[in-house]
């Protein structure tokens, strides 16, 4: 069996150039001489990845496309969890190569590799869910704490008691440390923490 070369279509979608859509390119994630799985122009992020199947002959661009259709239903849901993940960038090139692999491979099994990979997804978000709770968590207790104590001694303030002004400066220091913590909390990576 030779090597073939480049369908045409498929050699015309590169970075900078229009898909037939008229969609600006923006990325080329994976690329073979009968399909192409590239990253167009647009806000929405589940609309972002396409695929352009055009084979030598309609034998080999059939058999793709029974292979696209094979893990097509699990591709959509791994696109669509990409919102949810941490690292975009990263993600959309894992959902790019496995379906490169799916649309490579004679053998089946491109569905479960795309159901590992959402299972990732998962994982991974979950984990960050709980890394930023627990990064939180400290900032939100002490406000709720010392708010209580607040509260609690609020007969304090009417007596102007020595202990009132102590417990207000606590409060005021958790507030703007909760506040601080919680703007800062976007430009963090809690992958790593």
């Amino acid at each position: 069996m030779s090597k073939s070369d480049i369908v045409d279509s498929v050699n015309d979608i590169v970075s900078g150039a229009e898909d037939m859509s008229g969609n600006k390119v923006v990325n080329v994630l994976a690329k073979h001489n009968e399909y192409v799985i590239y990253e167009i122009e647009t806000k929405d992020i589940n609309n972002r990845i396409k695929v352009l199947i055009d084979g030598h002959t309609d034998e080999s661009e059939e058999k793709i496309q029974k292979r696209f259709n094979d893990v097509k239903q699990k591709y959509i849901e791994a696109k669509g969890m990409l919102s949810k993940s941490s690292n975009f960038e990263m993600m959309k090139h894992r959902v790019a190569h496995t379906l490169s692999t799916a649309l490579n491979s004679d053998k089946s099994g491109g569905a479960d590799k795309f159901e590992d990979l959402i299972e990732t997804i998962v994982k991974e978000h979950e984990q960050l869910v709980v890394n930023r709770a627990l990064y939180l968590a400290p900032s939100v207790i002490s406000v709720a704490m010392f708010f209580a104590i607040c509260a609690f001694n609020l007969s304090d303030r009417i007596a102007n008691g020595p202990y009132w002004q102590l417990f207000v400066v606590f409060l005021g220091a958790s507030l703007g440390g909760a506040l601080s913590i919680l703007i800062n909390a976007k430009t963090l990576n809690f992958e790593e923490l």
